[in-house]
């Protein structure tokens, strides 16, 4: 079975005492459900280069050399559309500067090359109810200490 790593960023802010996370749509592909950011390590490549690269690819976001992500935890997913296994890292970071919202066309040269992403922020734990493909596995209260 073909294993790929990868990185994804739980991009935190706090507004009105409430704890909230950065996640996108795919504009026209419902299907695709409610993520956060993250993507592929290349070759030979550090998880947090990996991680600014896909956070920068995807939502158009730039953080600077003194931005400090935290590794929160790492597990496996098995991909229940191709025969995939994916060793998952995540890197939480706070932020409390940015809009509500926002669409952002991709930038790579990855499968998801000029797709639309409508980026918005969600409470915690909603988003542990919403997000798709496991992704808010390391989102319960005890792990966000």
């Amino acid at each position: 079975m073909k294993q790929k790593c990868k990185v994804l960023a739980y991009i935190f802010r706090v507004t009105d005492l409430t704890l909230e996370i950065l996640v996108f749509t795919h504009r026209g592909m419902p299907d695709a459900g409610i993520q956060v950011v993250g993507g592929t390590v290349e070759n030979g490549e550090d998880l947090i280069c990996a991680l600014k690269r896909e956070i920068s690819e995807e939502s158009g976001l730039i953080f600077d050399e003194s931005t400090s992500f935290q590794k929160i935890g790492e597990s496996l997913y098995q991909r229940k559309d191709i025969a995939e296994l994916n060793i998952r890292h995540y890197f939480s970071v706070y932020t409390s500067d940015l809009k509500d919202s926002w669409s952002h066309r991709v930038e790579s040269t990855g499968e998801d090359n000029q797709l639309l992403f409508d980026f918005f922020w969600l409470p915690v734990d909603e988003a542990c109810l919403k997000l798709t493909g496991n992704m808010g596995e390391f989102l319960k209260p005890m792990e966000l200490l």
